[in-house]
């Protein structure tokens, strides 16, 4: 399984500086200022951005999924795991789900009725919000994802099928690549969809993103860590192509202005701190920052209660244009709302 957000070159290269800068200092000192990947930030909590829960799947699987899938026997009773026991399901990958705002994961697998070898395992994760939960599914996006028009957030690979439904993301996983498992995988997300409730959300960031060279199917969402710099949570990304060149756009609405201001200065100090260069800029943007580390741009700049910016741009002027795009959008789409 493909993990959209694997350490960016910034990231690899501010790494290698912290171990450059910190060599004598002792082991802990030297993990909590190299660990830059937010999914192995064990013990990190999900953000405040992050919302209660506003549904339940209780009632539905309390004798499992089987009533969905009329066409198949349950091979397994069902299976329920917290936060305590999540990595003895998923070892290897349950810290990325506990820091985007993890409460349960219900599973389950079921058989075909006339092929016991033909099965296939239901993983329902209930995050807690549309936000905690599309967060774990832009991250968890494989490379062979198609279309699979269930809703904007879907997906099929050619064994599996993923999809949102409010706070739930639903992983359904097959045994083989069969005709007879994608009928039923369909059949199970239709009657998921249709008949647990779930409260309407939005997620109002992803359309604050300029359309032009955008790779629709990059939109994500970091819990924790982003960019290697611990205090940014819960920021939205997209992929730019022009030309030869990619660049992340990424925004994220703070609880104020005041603190959209303190991260971009915040994040400022870190680039610095790591031997990034301030470089000029004329952009007409509040409280813009340019540095280039490593090769590379970072632009970021606050807008109204939005921290907003440009990652790791090849190219100083594309980086500035696409600013520009993203802080039109902010504006005339949501960038003052208190």
């Amino acid at each position: 399984m493909k993990n959209t957000y694997p350490p960016t070159r910034l990231e690899t290269g501010l790494s290698l500086l912290v171990v450059a800068a910190l060599i004598g200092i002792g082991a802990a000192i030297f993990h909590s200022q190299s660990d830059f990947n937010p999914a192995v930030a064990v013990g990190r909590t999900a953000s405040s951005n992050f919302q209660p829960p506003v549904a339940t799947a209780d009632s539905a699987v309390a004798s499992g999924w089987g009533k969905f899938l009329p066409a198949m026997v349950s091979l397994t009773p069902p299976e329920v795991f917290g936060a305590t026991n999540l990595s003895d399901k998923i070892n290897g990958k349950a810290d990325l789900y506990l820091t985007a705002g993890f409460r349960e994961l219900r599973c389950q697998r079921f058989k075909m009725t006339d092929a016991e070898n033909i099965w296939l395992e239901i993983f329902v994760y209930d995050m807690g919000s549309l936000s905690n939960a599309f967060s774990v599914f832009s991250q968890q996006r494989r490379e062979d994802a198609v279309a699979a028009e269930i809703g904007r957030f879907s997906y099929r690979t050619e064994n599996a099928l993923f999809f949102l439904h409010g706070p739930f993301y639903v992983e359904i996983i097959g045994s083989e690549v069969a005709a007879s498992l994608s009928g039923q995988m369909h059949t199970f997300s239709q009657n998921f969809i249709q008949k647990i409730p779930v409260n309407a959300e939005k997620l109002e960031e992803i359309e604050l993103f300029p359309v032009e060279n955008l790779d629709p199917d990059s939109l994500a969402l970091i819990a924790d860590g982003g960019f290697g710099y611990d205090r940014f949570n819960h920021i939205f990304t997209a992929t730019y192509t022009e030309g030869d060149n990619q660049m992340t756009a990424f925004l994220s609405r703070r609880s104020n202005p005041v603190e959209a201001q303190e991260l971009v200065q915040g994040y400022h100090e870190f680039l610095t701190t790591y031997g990034g260069k301030v470089v000029k800029t004329a952009l007409p943007l509040q409280n813009v920052r340019v540095v280039d580390i490593l090769g590379n741009y970072e632009l970021f700049f606050s807008r109204g209660n939005y921290l907003a910016g440009v990652h790791e741009a090849a190219d100083k002027e594309q980086a500035e244009q696409l600013a520009l795009l993203l802080e039109k959008k902010l504006s005339e789409g949501a960038g003052d709302r208190k």
